[in-house]
Formats: structure tokens, sequence, C-alpha cells
């Protein structure tokens, strides 16, 4: 009998056993997200690698360096070279004319002075014209292309001799000098990085404030003729007719050098 006893108490302590040794479960707590019970596992948290406030605050150190004003000495160095240089040409009406040149650094403004002098005989004249000449340019474009202005004085001198009737030869010279106003257009190749440049230039010379001379070695008596006072206008006709005279003007070649 005690043997029936200890056989129905192990058969009752079997089950009980086998569900004392099961998995403990809890009711999931209330607003709390699951979590998975891997053991050996690193959790990593969602968080970025450099804060806002950070990023932020670099935006505007950045923002605050752009915006910093260059120097004078780089500002300057980087719109160009002041470029100075001398040049040569082939015009009308001077027809040689050489001077010194100025090129602005901006590219914007460029500027010459010019002198020359030539020598030709028309007829029975010999002429000799004289100019010197400051001209300034504006290049709308900073390039070849500009509008100038020349603001010059020349001076044109005919002389002629002719025989007067029992006097002998007689010279007389007239002396005409006039200030002239040309503006023009042109072309400035290769100023841009100073060396060798070449033009080419066309306007309109137009004179001013002219003034003659007259002179001539024919002795007092010689001056009551007739022929000798048509001599003495022919010479100032002359050169009044070169002084005065508007002409075009036309800078067919011109070439120099920038340092």
């Amino acid at each position: 009998m005690i043997r029936a006893l200890l056989v129905s108490l192990l058969v009752l302590s079997a089950p009980l056993a086998l569900m004392a040794a099961g998995p403990e479960k809890h009711p999931p707590r209330p607003n709390t997200a699951p979590t998975n019970d891997v053991q050996g596992a690193v959790q990593v948290k969602d968080t970025p690698a450099v804060p806002p406030e950070a990023l932020e605050a670099n935006g505007q150190m950045e923002k605050k360096t752009v915006e910093k004003p260059m120097p004078a000495s780089v500002a300057s160095s980087s719109e160009g070279s002041h470029y100075f240089g001398f040049h040569g040409g082939v015009e009308i009406p001077h027809p040689i004319n050489y001077g010194l040149n100025y090129v602005h650094s901006s590219g914007l403004f460029s500027a010459e002075i010019s002198t020359g002098s030539f020598k030709h005989k028309i007829d029975d004249v010999d002429a000799k014209l004289e100019n010197i000449e400051l001209g300034l340019r504006w290049h709308p474009w900073s390039g070849s292309f500009f509008v100038g202005m020349l603001l010059g004085q020349h001076t044109v001198t005919a002389t002629k001799t002719e025989s007067i009737t029992g006097f002998g030869d007689v010279t007389g010279t007239a002396k005409v000098k006039a200030d002239y106003l040309t503006p023009h257009v042109g072309w400035m190749w290769g100023m841009e990085g100073g060396g060798f440049f070449g033009g080419f230039e066309i306007g309109y010379q137009s004179p001013m404030n002219s003034t003659v001379e007259y002179n001539d070695n024919a002795p007092t008596a010689a001056t009551l003729l007739p022929e000798y006072n048509r001599f003495r206008k022919d010479v100032q006709d002359e050169g009044k007719k070169y002084g005065k005279m508007g002409l075009p003007y036309l800078a067919l070649l011109k070439i120099g050098w920038l340092f």
C-alpha cells in the first residue's frame, strides 16, 4: 500500500515540475518599446555625429570669412598693371608721329603724347608741318576698341622764292599756328598684357585759334610793286590753307611697345 502511495505522488508531481522549469513570462510594460533578448549584442543610439548647433555655428563662421574684404594690396593686384611705353605711326595729316603711351590698370583708359615733323613741296612752295598733341581714350569694354580725343597744336611753315623784276630773288615765309581737336575712334591690339601692340584710328581734325605770321627779305622799294604784292598773297594763302583747313584724320599704322 505504501508503494502504491509513492507511485501516485510521483505521477502527480511530474507536471508541476515541468511547469516550474518553463520560461517565466511577464506582461509588457505600458509605453515601453519592445526589446530583443539577445545576449552579447551592442546597442547603437541614433545620435548625429555633429550636433546641429555646431553645424550652424560653423556655417556662420564660413559666411563671415567669405564676406571679409580683401586687403588693398590683393585687390589692386587683381585689377591688373599700369603700362608705359612708346609708339611710332604713319598718319594723315601728320605723316610721321611718335611719342609715349600710358594704359591704366583697369583697361578702361589710355593716353598718349605725340609729336612729329614732316616736309614736302607742292608746286613751288616748300611746306613744313610740325605738331604736338595729347590724346585721351576711353575703352568701354576694357578691350582694344576705344573712343578718343586729341588736343594739339600744329605749325605750318610755307616758304616760296620768286624773282622780282629789278630786285632779284625774294623769299617769303608764312607761318601759321593753329590749335586743333580731333575726335576719333580706333583699335589698340595687344595692350592687355604689355609688350608689342598695334593700332588703327580714324577721325576728323578741326583747327581753331589760328594765327598767321609773314616775313620776307624784299627791299622796301619792292613792296610797292604789284608783282611783290601778288607774291606775298600767294605765300600767305598757301600757309592759311594748310593751317586753317579741317582735315580727315587717319592713323594708317601705329605700332609700339608697353612695359
